[in-house]
């Protein structure tokens, strides 16, 4: 199993910290490079051909210190995040003709409003071969002929050709354009900034890995890489002590940290036993009852949570809801974001407390209810 691990470094001397933050400056300004071409050729993006095209060709003046590994490694990291995005938008399209429109009306007399009035109205859609072929013209490179794009898809040559012939393909195309136009209007383009800027590395186009030195007193573990034009070394210290990872990474990303920008963070991943089960030694049952309590075993253990905070945190939400999201303030969200992330860790604290307690049990199963209710 592989998973990810993130180490730091932090106590290194001003000099190599300028080399990286004039590195990772440089990546910044070249990625958003990249990303302005990517969104002015976002068309490209649409067909596997247009994606094939849109890969092959980039340029960059000046790659300052940056390989070309590094520059194309970015490169298509960057399309990738607009394709995911595209894609989003056209799993949302919903092109339909408009069936009916229901009303639902106030039966009797309330306090604001009398018998007859207008409560809420929906309109409903129907669906039908146009609209398939809209939905399908919308996914098409504009820029190219619309019916040799069509050639391997018999359906939708066939309703080409019958659309043609009643004289409305133009109308029709017009309007997929038109729709393609209003989605790609919702795609905006995506900027980097110096507080949040990462670099690729590869273990062999630059050399990234991590040394071992048993000599040094302070540090025994460094984040070495090499770079272009001079092949000088990069040479970060890591606050780890000892590292007993299996580290299987082909690839390292180095970022600079959001909070405090003097700490390198250095990403890459290791490999890890797969999980096993133990063998069958002690069964509980758990009685999960947030009214009351958190969680109940049958072995008589109870864990509850701190009814005084998460009443405060309760009390806190609801005001900020009368408020509205779209009303709140930056200070207001921050707050909002901040208490969502301390629930998080309540729980998993509690959660925490109760494996802590299954463990030292030796309790290797747990039963608890079905809550999936038959009428």
């Amino acid at each position: 199993m592989i998973k990810s691990i993130e180490y730091t470094s932090k106590y290194h001397n001003q000099i190599e910290e300028t080399r990286v933050k004039h590195l990772l400056r440089t990546t910044t300004k070249i990625k958003n490079q990249l990303s302005q071409y990517v969104y002015e050729h976002k068309q490209l993006l649409l067909t596997n051909s247009g994606l094939d095209k849109l890969k092959s060709k980039y340029k960059i003046k000046d790659g300052g210190n940056l390989l070309t590994w590094n520059i194309r490694a970015e490169y298509l990291s960057i399309i990738n995040s607009y394709y995911i995005a595209v894609q989003k938008h056209l799993l949302r399209l919903n092109i339909g003709l408009q069936d009916k429109i229901l009303i639902q009306r106030y039966v009797r007399n309330t306090k604001f409003h009398k018998k007859g009035d207008t409560k809420c109205f929906t309109i409903t859609y129907r669906y039908s071969k146009l609209t398939m072929f809209i939905t399908h013209l919308v996914h098409l490179d504009h820029t190219k002929d619309i019916k040799w794009q069509l050639r391997d898809n018999k359906t939708m040559w066939t309703l080409y050709e019958y659309y043609e012939s009643k004289n409305m393909i133009d109308r029709i195309i017009k309007l997929a354009y038109n729709i393609q136009q209003k989605l790609f209007s919702r795609l905006k383009p995506i900027l980097f900034n110096n507080k949040y800027c990462s670099l690729k590395l590869d273990y062999k186009v630059n050399q990234a890995r991590i040394d071992y030195i048993p000599d040094n007193t302070l540090y025994k573990y460094w984040f070495v890489f090499k770079m272009h034009p001079d092949n000088s070394e990069y040479r970060l210290p890591l606050q780890i002590n000892e590292n007993n990872k299996k580290l299987i990474a082909k690839e390292f990303t180095i970022n600079l940290s959001p909070k405090n920008q003097s700490k390198i963070s250095i990403i890459t991943t290791y490999e890890v036993d797969d999980q096993t089960f133990k063998p069958l030694n002690k069964v509980v049952g758990m009685d999960l009852n947030l009214k009351n309590n958190f969680a109940t075993l049958t072995d008589g253990f109870v864990l509850d949570y701190d009814r005084t905070y998460i009443e405060r945190i309760v009390q806190t939400i609801k005001e900020l809801d009368k408020i509205g999201y779209r009303n709140l303030t930056k200070t207001q969200r921050r707050n909002l974001k901040k208490i969502y992330r301390q629930l998080d860790l309540h729980m998993s604290m509690l959660i925490h407390k109760l494996i802590a307690h299954l463990v030292s049990q030796n309790i290797t199963d747990i039963v608890v209810e079905n809550l999936l209710f038959c009428w």
